[in-house]
C-alpha cells in the first residue's frame, strides 16, 4: 500500500500543475485527511479548492450494493478544469487488467444500516493519504437518470439516453482494464454534456428524488450545485482532465 500512495501523491502533483492548485493536501474543517464523519452532511466553504471522492455501485437498493467505481474529482471555483483520478480500479503499468490485492478497495467497500460508507472503508482510503471534502455516492439506475435529465450524452459519435450510455460500463470484476478504460470514456462525455449546460438549471428536484434510493452524499446539495453553477459560469468552457494511465 505505501507504493500505491506514493504513487497517488505523484499522480494528485501532476492533477495540481493541471489545475494549477494545490489540491488535496488541507484538511476540511474540523478533520484530520479521509475522516469527514461519514454521518455528517458538510457544506463547500473552506478556501475554493474541492477534493471530492466520486463513489459509483450497482445498485443502492440492493441488499448488498458492490462498489464499481472510485475517482477523486479535484477542482478550483476560480477556474474551469477540474482533474479526475481513479481509486477503483486501479490503472495498472504494462495494460495488464488485473488489481493488487493490497489495493483493491471493492474488497473493503459496504455500507452501514443507516447507507452511510462503512467505517472499514473509510479506512482504507486512509491508506492514500489524502485529504477529501467530502462524497457523493451514485448508483446505476442513479447515473441514467442523471444522463436523461441532460437529455443524454455523446459517447463515439452517437448520442445515448441514461440506459445505453450505463451500459458501455464494463464490470470491474470481469476486465479492470476495460472497465476503467470505460468509466474515463463515460467521465468525459458527462463532463463536455456539463460545460454546455444552463448554469441556471435547477436540478435540486432530480437530486431531491434520487436521495437516497439512488444517490448518497454528505454534501450540502445546495453548496454543490452553487460549485457547479461556478464551473460552467465561465467565460471559457469547462474542461476535464482524467489521469487513468
Amino acid at each position: 500500500m505505501k507504493a500505491v500512495a506514493i504513487i497517488l501523491s505523484i499522480i494528485v502533483f501532476v492533477a495540481c500543475l493541471v489545475l494549477g492548485i494545490r489540491a488535496g493536501s488541507t484538511p476540511p474543517p474540523g478533520g484530520q485527511p479521509g475522516k469527514t464523519p461519514p454521518s455528517q452532511t458538510i457544506g463547500l466553504s473552506y478556501e475554493k479548492q474541492r477534493t471530492l471522492l466520486l463513489i459509483g455501485v450497482d445498485d443502492l437498493l440492493g441488499a448488498a450494493p458492490r462498489l464499481v467505481s472510485l475517482w477523486v474529482l479535484l477542482y478550483r471555483l476560480d477556474t474551469p478544469r477540474a482533474a479526475a483520478i481513479p481509486l477503483y480500479p486501479l490503472p495498472v503499468s504494462g495494460g495488464n487488467s488485473s488489481f493488487l490485492a493490497e489495493t483493491d478497495l471493492s474488497a473493503h467497500f459496504s455500507l452501514t444500516e443507516q447507507h452511510q460508507l462503512n467505517p472499514a472503508f473509510l479506512g482504507a482510503l486512509q491508506d492514500f493519504k489524502f485529504a477529501w471534502t467530502g462524497y457523493v455516492m451514485i448508483d446505476q439506475t442513479g447515473s441514467a437518470r442523471l444522463i436523461d435529465w441532460m437529455e443524454g450524452i455523446e459517447i463515439q459519435n452517437t448520442t445515448m439516453d441514461g440506459t445505453s450510455a450505463v451500459s458501455t460500463l464494463v464490470d470491474p470484476g470481469v476486465d479492470a482494464g476495460a472497465a476503467l478504460a470505460s468509466q474515463k470514456q463515460l467521465g468525459e462525455s458527462l463532463c463536455q454534456r456539463f460545460s454546455t449546460a444552463d448554469p441556471d438549471s435547477n436540478w435540486l428536484a432530480l437530486t431531491t428524488d434520487l436521495i437516497p434510493q439512488h444517490l448518497i452524499t454528505n454534501l450540502d446539495i445546495e453548496a454543490l450545485r452553487a460549485d457547479w453553477k461556478a464551473l460552467v459560469s465561465s467565460s471559457a468552457p469547462l474542461t476535464c482532465e482524467l489521469i487513468a494511465e
